[in-house]
């Protein structure tokens, strides 16, 4: 895949599940990368090393979604590739030895984040991108629920 030029987004860019890994790679490969993370801190050293843009979004609002997203887009047009690594540990036994149990407010957070949080970043990334239209190889390409090449 040429990504030249391309506009992507990594989600947890800054650290973690191999994001920023993903985010080197991509800029590597000449993408222009926004890296979605909450981490600002983190993203300072790998934003300037790749060239890329910090965008701060909590993946479990909507509203931060859809900002990010908007954000992104200013910075480097609509992007094409999107790349989920965000996600949270819930690094606590069900039950202890000294029998306490795992709190079910740890557990929401990571179900807000893992499964929420990653539906809502894949369906508002589709749903901008299905609306849009480029020249790539010399065909016009509208995506709108399936891939169609224009008639030449």
């Amino acid at each position: 895949m040429k990504l030249e030029g391309i506009a992507a987004i990594v989600t947890g860019g800054a650290s973690g599940l191999g994001g920023a890994s993903t985010a080197r790679m991509l800029a590597g490969r000449g993408a222009k990368v926004a890296v979605f993370d909450l981490n600002q801190p983190a993203a300072r050293d790998l934003i300037q090393d790749i060239g890329g843009v910090f965008v701060q979004v909590d993946l479990s609002e909507e509203g931060s979604v859809v900002a990010g997203l908007s954000e992104a887009e200013q910075r480097h047009g609509v992007a094409r590739v999107l790349v989920k690594c965000a996600g949270v540990p819930a690094a606590v036994k069900i039950v202890t030895k000294g029998n306490a149990y795992h709190p079910l407010d740890t557990f929401r957070r990571v179900i807000e984040i893992n499964l929420v949080g990653t539906f809502n970043v894949i369906f508002k990334f589709a749903a901008r991108l299905s609306t849009w239209e480029t020249q790539l190889n010399g065909e016009v390409i509208r995506i709108d629920g399936a891939l169609r090449m224009a008639p030449r």
